[in-house]
């Protein structure tokens, strides 16, 4: 009995040697799948630039185009926002009008805009999505929620 597991385990690694290697159509076509799954990704991280691994989830989020919806116009601080990944922005202050060249920042979920010597810093993000941004800031004893979109 011995031999015959003896000659098993000889015959079964010989048995393994003498397969068929792959055929050369299977490996081009393996070939080709595979370079056709790193263009779609390639393509795909063009598309959404890779968030900063050094931000919060929140504010990666909220970089991009921002507009306020009509219905909250009257209890907005801001009326546009453009965000940018570098913490640069532009947007437009209801009372006072557009700022170009200003830096923002958002610590947990504070919103922190600042305009040469001007700083905004009343806003919370109380969410965001890829569609949607709300921000809310206290108004005396009241907190208003405000309602921004997101542009293409």
């Amino acid at each position: 009995m011995t031999r015959a597991l003896v000659l098993a385990c000889l015959l079964v690694p010989a048995f393994n040697l003498r397969a068929d290697p792959p055929k050369e159509s299977d490996l081009a076509a393996k070939v080709a799948a595979l370079e056709k799954r790193v263009a779609e990704l390639e393509a795909a991280l063009k598309r959404t630039p890779p968030a900063d691994p050094g931000k919060t989830e929140i504010a990666n989020k909220v970089v991009g185009n921002w507009t306020v919806a009509d219905d909250n116009l009257k209890d907005a601080v801001f009326t546009d926002l453009v965000l940018r990944t570098d913490g640069k922005c532009e947007f437009v202050v209801k009372e006072f009008g557009p700022r170009v060249g200003a830096t923002y920042m958002v610590v947990g979920k504070q919103l922190s805009v600042t305009y040469g010597i001007e700083t905004w810093n009343k806003c919370r993000v109380a969410s965001v999505s890829e569609k949607e941004l709300v921000l809310e800031h206290a108004e005396g004893e009241a907190v208003k929620r405000v309602k921004y979109n997101r542009e293409k």
